[in-house]
C-alpha cells in the first residue's frame, strides 16, 4: 500500500473507532451463538464475507458486503440480530448466487456494535471509505453510497467531518426522527 493509502486508512480507523467481533458462520446456529450474550440486539455495522479472500481491483478481501443496522425503515428496530437474520433467509445477489449454486463456500459475518443508530450511520460511511481506500472499489454486493474517487487527506477529513455532523444531527429531537 502506498503511504497516502496507509495514511487515509489510519485516519478512517481512528475517526470511526469501531471494534469488530470475530467472524462467525451466517447460519441460524451461528447467529444464535454469536448473540448468546444478547450483544446483537442493538445498532451497529457488519461485514459479510467468505473464508477465502476475493480478488479486488487492488489486493484481496474476504468482505463482499458491508451493512448497517440502525433503523433504516420505520418497521426496522435497528438491531444487528434482525438485519443478519434477514441475510440468512434472503440476502443480496452474491449470497443468493452462492446458495442457488450449492457453493461449498461458507458465508461468514462479523459485527461492530455501536452506541446509537446515528453512530452506526456514521460508521457505515467510514467503513465504505475504508474499503475503497484499500481495494479501489466498493464491495461487490454494495451499491455506491459514498464518493468513490481518490481523496487526499484534506478532502477525506472534510468528508469525515460532514458525515459525522450528518449522523449526529439525526440524534437531535428537532430533526423529526
Amino acid at each position: 500500500m502506498s503511504e497516502d493509502i496507509n495514511n487515509n486508512v489510519a485516519i478512517i480507523e481512528e475517526a470511526a473507532g469501531w471494534v469488530f467481533d470475530d467472524w462467525f458462520p451466517l447460519t441460524r446456529q451461528g447467529l444464535t451463538e454469536a448473540d448468546s450474550a444478547g450483544g446483537l440486539r442493538g445498532p451497529g455495522i457488519y461485514d459479510i464475507g467468505l473464508e477465502e479472500p476475493l480478488s479486488q481491483i487492488h489486493g484481496e478481501s474476504r468482505i463482499f458486503y458491508i451493512g448497517v443496522a440502525a433503523g433504516q425503515k420505520p418497521s426496522d428496530n435497528g438491531t444487528l440480530l434482525r438485519r443478519l437474520a434477514e441475510h440468512i433467509n434472503n440476502g443480496g445477489e452474491v449470497e443468493k448466487w452462492l446458495r442457488m449454486h450449492g457453493s461449498e463456500r461458507r458465508i461468514l459475518a462479523r459485527t461492530a456494535k455501536s452506541e446509537s443508530a446515528a453512530e452506526a450511520h456514521f460508521w457505515v460511511r467510514m467503513r465504505f471509505r475504508w474499503f475503497i481506500e484499500q481495494f479501489w472499489q466498493f464491495p461487490i454486493q454494495n451499491r455506491r453510497s459514498v464518493p468513490g474517487h481518490p481523496m487526499d487527506e484534506r478532502e477525506l477529513r472534510a468528508h469525515i467531518d460532514q458525515w459525522r455532523s450528518e449522523a449526529y444531527r439525526r440524534m437531535e429531537p428537532s430533526s423529526g426522527r
